[in-house]
């Protein structure tokens, strides 16, 4: 199972990384919406762990946009 962070706090985002990592959870991490879309994109990702508070787009848009475009 692939997870994807996205959180805009990089000690936070670092934190949850390593805490799922020691858990056997291959994780990686957007720092900003951008980088999740592309992330997304190009990845298989499992699972997404998302702050709401993006600089670049509210989280929930996101999340939408992402649901969106993975459903045929």
């Amino acid at each position: 199972m692939k997870i994807l962070v996205v959180e805009d706090e990089i000690k936070l985002a670092m934190s949850l990384k390593r805490g799922l990592e020691e858990y056997g959870f291959p994780t990686s991490v957007a720092l900003d919406g951008a980088a999740a879309r592309k992330a997304v994109e190009f990845g298989e990702i499992n699972l997404i762990i998302m702050d709401v508070n993006l600089p670049d787009v509210n989280g929930y848009d996101l999340c939408r946009d992402i649901r969106a475009r993975n459903n045929p």
